[in-house]
């Protein structure tokens, strides 16, 4: 085994070369960021270094993923601008632009691997005007389509198809207790005032349920057709900002 090194926007990486029976040189990066490389014998240094090189990104990119998923890396930012708080989330990708979107009253930045975080902030500063103007126009369009909400004790919820009277619990978790006699909705969360973080938990929960009600509805459907020879749909479930679809029938007597 082998012991290499490479520099990467000044983040300093060490792989190992092992050598074995195969034809191509083949690149690991394991979750703890240790980064293995297998290369047939007959593989020169140079070979190597320049194989390592080329997927140099690719290579940073990973072990970037696995440190934001062990919590070593923050990708959440926040900042003030009239006198109100935004936060943003960061994205890395194998890109050359920073781009600032809202997506569904969530400010999401994607940003190349090889550009620093105090640069990406930089350039979210530079746009925080258009944020604020956008966020503002995002959420008077929720509120005249009454489908904005508050997340304050007392809101009025839909889960399958009824109405539930929301009640907020600041714990250290998040989650949902449905009470379906007394039609109470309990949402815990970390902060009772973030409304952005709770309707994430609402809306994630109301994903979950929506899959397992919709999947057994189409298992049940599904026994009735597989002896056609049809294959087993795929299916998704997405939170629209407007109407997709709709199907109606009229009964033939």
């Amino acid at each position: 085994m082998e012991r290499f090194g490479f520099n990467i926007n000044g983040y300093d990486i060490e792989y190992f070369v092992i050598r074995d029976h195969i034809e191509k040189i083949k690149i690991v990066v394991e979750a703890n960021g240790r980064v293995n490389l297998f290369a047939p014998y007959n593989s020169t240094d140079k070979k190597i270094m320049d194989f390592v090189e080329k997927n140099a990104v690719w290579i940073y990119g990973t072990m970037y993923k696995f440190e934001v998923e062990a919590g070593k890396r923050k990708i959440v930012f926040d900042f003030t601008y009239k006198d109100r708080k935004f936060k943003y989330k960061i994205i890395r990708k194998n890109m050359k632009n920073i781009i600032t979107k809202i997506n569904n009253g969530e400010i999401i930045v994607s940003a190349p691997f090889l550009v620093d975080d105090e640069s990406v902030k930089n350039a979210v500063l530079e746009n925080k005007s258009w944020i604020y103007d956008n966020m503002i126009k995002y959420e008077n369009n929720r509120s005249n389509k009454k489908l904005y909400k508050t997340f304050q004790n007392g809101d009025k919820l839909k889960y399958l198809g009824e109405e539930f009277t929301l009640k907020v619990i600041e714990e250290n978790n998040n989650s949902i207790r449905i009470d379906k006699d007394n039609k109470m909705f309990y949402l815990k969360t970390e902060d009772k005032n973030d409304i952005e973080l709770n309707r994430n938990i609402y809306e994630t929960i109301q994903k979950s349920h929506a899959k397992f009600y919709f999947r057994k509805i189409l298992n049940r459907i599904y026994e009735k057709v597989k002896y056609l020879g049809i294959l087993y749909p795929q299916m998704t479930v997405r939170t629209m900002k407007t109407r997709w679809g709709s199907c109606s029938y009229k009964k033939i007597e």
